[in-house]
């Protein structure tokens, strides 16, 4: 190559920096090559753009290039565009989302190609910036009519988003271009059962069929999920022997599944009624063709599943529900500081405690080549601070699983004090406090009145150990960082009916008779109600509150003398558990895994047993929650229904810098054949396949023991 064209390599340590993301460090090995080779330059600059300094890139290639010919410098642009697009890549699959973004930029500036504007548009999108993806892929489209991926993304990012419409228009396009694209048909079935269009589903799903081979080969989408999702728009329809007939096709091709779920269903024994033994008598139905049966079990679920669950009623004297609120706490001290707002009866105290913060972000790695969207929140999510204030006359309304609410004196709700469910990340638009459902209300019951100092420490769920140890305890520590001595506290708002409740209160020094239990005081108003702000957002923890866990529950953690691979079995719990751990468990065993039933451990030896582990492997649940007390570094597996990818654990785990792997699990059943199953993705029971373990084992390179 010509000496102003991009050299193929120069330094192997330097490029081992690059494709490290060590940008820095090649920054500094490159100019140390530039001494001998000017050809140096080139990659030099590369590893500025990369670490975020494209002026300083640009000015060492424009000075570079200008000592050549008009040819030579037309070919080192190509060249340079060429690596650009490649490094794009490179950092993409690394999942540097960030840095693949400026690649892709800087490689447009140079030449304009619709590759381009794909590539940047997944990298945009996995950072949780949808609009600006799929304005990216509308310009590869705008340069190339028939670029095929640009709808393709589209659809699938509308689709995702629940945007049923704007996913139909994209799939309408690509289907103009490829007619026997079986994955868009697919789609545009589910985006029409969605829209409730069943007749125009069962249409699409047909079709699908039709377009998929019956070789035995693997299919996009796969045919047992397309007979799944086809038997549910039959049965919807009115027609329950078609929908049977069309399940017995899905069970027939999933006999590996069929079999570990059967087997599963029956070893449990659970009692009749039950949604298990339901399960296991469905599915019996289905292969006997039992019309009835089937119905019986399934009109009542989806009744329930459309169902709206609706205001809870309420009776005896009422007061009115609030009308109104601040988004923040502090949005309401300052009005009243100014006269603006009410106070009510005496002072108002308000300590800021901790700064706003950023939450660093490393993406998990995992099996698929995108990113699931449960983790595309780009590099860093900013947290709110942390504060306490203290209310005269305070008032505050809970019910645990769905929403909380404190009500300043003029009756409006504290935004930062009161989430609600779904939780969602910060900042979202769906979890503002215009959207709280208490302003749906009209009027709520008469408060109990307290006449001494409760502090709230309550929030959503916290009978969930992971809420309780990452949402609630903290608040305990932000009382005492506002000078407040918890023995001079009359009460505490929270539930202390559990084990692991009554112990970590009693390591804080909480006495379980100053304890109110949420359910017997729904509505309460204190002479004063102190209000220990979340850590940050519910379910998004600072480093601080970790930091706390970690001094409370394992003080002076000793040097182990043995170092553990964990598998955290959830076999004991109601929900949510692996249908095929016998097939997996001797997997484990071979790489050396131990398995735990953290339920009947205390929170010490939970802590403790983390504190030794070297690797950790799990289903998603509350367990998980002890990541908290791990050594740094360590590779951890999570374990995901597909219909279920809340990110908790992935955020404790870059809290403590741990290596994160996340491994979706299946439904080989089909989507809609499996909701059946279970109305309630967050209840569902996950199958991993063998292979699929062994693979994610292989990617965190944790390797069997030797014999």
């Amino acid at each position: 190559m010509d000496s102003a064209g991009y050299p193929e390599s120069i330094g192997e340590p330097a490029d081992r920096a690059i494709a490290t993301g060590q940008f820095e460090q090649a920054i500094t090995l490159y100019q140390a090559v530039m001494a001998t080779d000017p050809n140096a330059v080139w990659p030099l600059g590369i590893a500025y753009l990369l670490a975020g300094d494209p002026e300083t890139a640009q000015g060492l290639w424009f000075e570079a290039i200008a000592l050549h010919t008009p040819e030579v410098q037309s070919a080192a642009w190509k060249s340079l565009w060429q690596t650009l697009q490649r490094e794009g890549d490179r950092q993409l699959q690394q999942r540097r989302f960030g840095v693949a973004e400026r690649a892709y930029q800087q490689a447009l500036e140079l030449e304009v190609a619709p590759t381009l504007w794909q590539a940047l548009g997944w990298a945009i999108a996995q950072q949780g910036r949808y609009d600006e993806g799929i304005a990216c892929w509308q310009e590869a489209i705008t340069l190339e009519p028939d670029w095929v991926a640009g709808y393709q993304a589209q659809a699938e990012t509308h689709q995702h988003l629940g945007e049923w419409s704007r996913a139909i228009a994209a799939l309408q396009f690509w289907l103009a271009l490829q007619p026997t694209a079986a994955p868009a048909h697919h789609r545009l079935g589910q985006c029409f059962w969605e829209l409730g269009e069943i007749t125009g589903a069962i249409a699409q799903f047909q079709h699908t069929l039709s377009l998929l081979a019956e070789d035995g080969e693997p299919h996009d989408p796969p045919t047992s999920h397309v007979w799944g999702d086809l038997g549910m728009a039959f049965f919807w329809q009115g027609d329950a022997i078609a929908a049977i007939q069309a399940w017995r096709q899905t069970l027939a091709l999933q006999p590996l599944f069929v079999a570990d779920l059967l087997a599963w269903l029956a070893a449990n024994g659970q009692a009749a009624g039950s949604l298990l033994h339901q399960n296991q008598t469905l599915l019996h139905a289905i292969q006997a063709q039992d019309e009835a049966t089937v119905i019986s079990i399934l009109a009542p679920r989806l009744g329930q599943q459309r169902s709206d669950p609706g205001v809870p009623s309420v009776a005896g004297s009422t007061i009115p529900a609030p009308v109104g609120y601040y988004e923040t706490t502090l949005d309401w001290v300052k009005g009243v500081q100014s006269g603006d707002g009410k106070s009510g009866d005496g002072a108002i105290a308000y300590t800021p405690i901790y700064p706003p913060t950023l939450l660093s972000l490393t993406p998990p790695r995992s099996l698929q080549t995108t990113l699931h969207p449960s983790f595309c929140f780009g590099t860093a999510v900013p947290l709110p601070g942390s504060f306490v204030v203290q209310l005269p006359n305070g008032r505050y309304w809970i019910e645990e699983t769905r929403q909380v609410a404190a009500i300043a004196p003029d009756n409006r709700i504290l935004g930062d004090l009161s989430p609600f469910s779904p939780i969602l990340s910060p900042g979202h638009p769906a979890a503002h406090p215009q959207r709280h459902p208490l302003l749906q209300q009209a009027t709520l019951p008469l408060p109990q009145t307290i006449d001494g100092t409760v502090a709230v420490i309550s929030g959503l769920s916290n009978g969930v150990y992971f809420h309780w140890m990452l949402d609630v305890l903290p608040r305990l520590a932000l009382l005492q960082q506002a000078g407040i001595d918890l023995q001079t506290i009359d009460y505490f708002l929270v539930d202390a009916s559990l084990p692991f409740q009554q112990e970590t209160l009693k390591t804080l020094g909480i006495s379980l008779s100053k304890t109110l239990a949420p359910a017997r005081y729904p509505h309460i108003q204190a002479r004063s109600l102190l209000l220990p702000s979340f850590p940050a957002s519910i379910s998004w923890m600072p480093p601080w509150s970790l930091n706390f866990l970690r001094q409370t529950f394992l003080p002076a953690p000793p040097t182990p003398s043995r170092r553990r691979r964990l598998y955290i079995s959830r076999a004991k719990a109601s929900v949510r558990r692996l249908i095929n751990e016998a097939a997996l468990l001797p997997i484990l065993a071979a790489f050396g895994f131990e398995t735990l039933h953290l339920e009947t451990l205390t929170v010490a030896e939970q802590a403790q047993a983390f504190a030794e582990a070297e690797a950790v492997v799990g289903v998603h649940g509350s367990g998980l929650t002890n990541l908290v007390f791990c050594p740094p570094g360590i590779p951890v597996i999570e374990l995901f229904s597909p219909q279920y990818v809340y990110p908790c654990f992935w955020l404790v785990a870059n809290g403590r810098s741990l290596s994160y792997f996340a491994v979706l699990g299946e439904h080989p059943e089909g989507l809609h054949l499996q909701q059946a199953f279970y109305p309630d993705a967050r209840q569902a029971d996950l199958w991993v396949r063998p292979q699929t373990l062994y693979q994610a084992l292989e990617l965190a390179d944790i390797r069997p023991l030797q014999p």
